[in-house]
């Protein structure tokens, strides 16, 4: 029996090009999918950022169906009483000012100057 002559010798060119190529490939589909994946967590973002909008707008109106139902029924206690002082509503009113204005410098900053909303 004699010796054979190998189809890709020692060094093994074909197989080491055939593996870079192999590398090269996927590499390249798997940078494609990275980009798709971060335009849909863009649209995620887009979505829940509305939604936050729409339930912070509900929370805040029904603050003001609260407040409205709060003075009914203090105006109310007044003409059965008129001698009833009601609560201090002052510090109330000041800490909802203030958690509002914090809410709207959260909300310019999440923004960002780059995105358009």
């Amino acid at each position: 029996m004699g010796l054979r002559r190998a189809f890709d010798p020692f060094p093994f060119n074909l197989l080491t090009m055939t593996v870079s190529l192999e590398a090269i490939i996927l590499s390249t589909l798997l940078l494609f999918s990275s980009n798709r994946q971060g335009a849909r967590d863009r649209v995620r973002s887009d979505i829940e950022y509305d939604v936050n909008l729409k339930a912070e707008l509900q929370i805040q109106h029904l603050h003001e169906k609260v407040d409205t139902l709060y003075t009914q029924v203090l105006s109310r206690l007044e003409a059965i009483d008129p001698n009833h002082r009601p609560p201090d509503r002052g510090q109330a009113d000041r800490r909802s000012q203030r958690l509002t204005a914090a809410w709207q410098r959260l909300t310019l900053w999440s923004r960002g100057p780059c995105t358009a909303r």
